[in-house]
């Protein structure tokens, strides 16, 4: 927490009044609430009421008081999100907006229910399915990337509503985890160590291009309508900030290495990789996107250590990060391998044409 003042507790059944209050007009109508399960942040809560003229469901978004990814500004996530949909991008549509934490301990805000599906690994019998599939991901991303930071919506402009976030910079991503690890009480394994002074000594330029970065950009974000390759919206919008589009590219790649490894189970590292070149009209520099799949792999053991720490605590409450292990594991020695890889791409570079 950024201070060390009393804050009022966060009281869920506060918000169930509150709930039943903006969706009924009576703080004691009647309301049906249901917990989404998902990320390692924000409660997820449904509530839906029932009346004889119309039945209405909502999703409210309730950031934690302490947690890996502090810290937690939902009102700028939902002026994002009103911002972005007003840009074209598919996002959900936001109702409600509570900045006064005094209501139920939390800021929030809440959006439409979208009746949708969600995966986070296709399982597309039909090559032609998974490559539509592919390529409404692809052009999602684009059109997040492609969103003008600067073109003024009725919530001001991407850059006025992001400027004050993290940068997802090369320095901006390395500066915020290495400050977050060093307040966090735990010792870090040497291959975490090793990326560290890894990713300082090969760290590249700022990007020429400063976009919106969605900063979790993963297939189990995506709401999918039911006609093949028509997204309903993408998800989860708390890591977004202003930055390298790489970023994006490297976290959907991060557990791929080899130009034929599956991604998603959608399409192959190499097919994304050309995807994306193609969609944007600009070709991806295999040494920048090596190192922004260390950069982002290492951020995310990075929050998995945040997290651990917090448990230990006594502060944070959520223990799946430190079941995390196996796969921390797994994404450590990949991330090694992409490390070699960029070593040998470093060295060959002047043999390049």
């Amino acid at each position: 927490m950024s201070s060390s003042a009393p804050q009022r507790q966060f009281d869920l059944a506060e918000l169930d009044t509150y709930m039943a209050a903006f969706l009924t007009g009576d703080a004691a109508g009647a309301v049906h609430r249901s917990l989404l399960s998902g990320g390692l942040s924000q409660m997820t809560v449904v509530y839906r009421t029932e009346e004889r003229d119309a039945d209405r469901t909502v999703v409210v978004r309730v950031p934690p008081e302490v947690g890996p990814l502090e810290p937690y500004e939902p009102v700028v996530e939902a002026t994002l999100l009103e911002a972005m949909a007003e840009l074209g991008v598919p996002v959900p549509r936001v109702v409600l907006v509570e900045a006064d934490r005094e209501h139920v301990g939390r800021a929030f805000y809440a959006t439409d229910f979208i009746s949708a599906t969600m995966t986070a690994e296709a399982d597309l019998s039909d090559p032609e399915e998974a490559r539509t599939v592919a390529g409404a991901f692809l052009d999602l991303l684009v059109s997040v990337h492609e969103a003008p930071v600067d073109a003024m919506t009725v919530r001001g402009t991407l850059h006025d509503i992001l400027g004050h976030i993290p940068a997802k910079t090369p320095l901006g991503v390395l500066d915020r985890w290495d400050a977050v690890l060093e307040r966090t009480d735990i010792a870090v394994p040497a291959y975490h160590a090793f990326l560290s002074r890894w990713l300082r000594a090969r760290c590249p330029d700022a990007a020429e291009q400063e976009v919106v970065v969605h900063g979790d950009f993963r297939l189990a974000n995506v709401l999918w309508n039911d006609q093949p390759g028509s997204v309903a919206a993408m998800m989860d919008w708390e890591e977004a900030g202003l930055g390298d589009p790489m970023y994006d590219l490297a976290w959907l790649l991060m557990g791929s290495f080899a130009d034929d490894d599956k991604v998603f189970g959608l399409a192959t590292r190499r097919e994304f990789i050309d995807g994306y070149a193609e969609r944007t009209g600009r070709p991806v520099d295999p040494l920048r996107l090596l190192w922004w799949e260390v950069a982002t792999g290492w951020s995310l053991l990075a929050m998995n250590g945040r997290a651990t720490g917090l448990v230990a605590e006594g502060s944070y409450h959520d223990l799946r990060p430190m079941l995390y292990g196996y796969m921390n594991r797994r994404i450590a020695h990949t991330l090694l391998r992409k490390v070699t890889a960029h070593e040998d791409l470093l060295a060959s570079a002047p043999l390049m044409s």
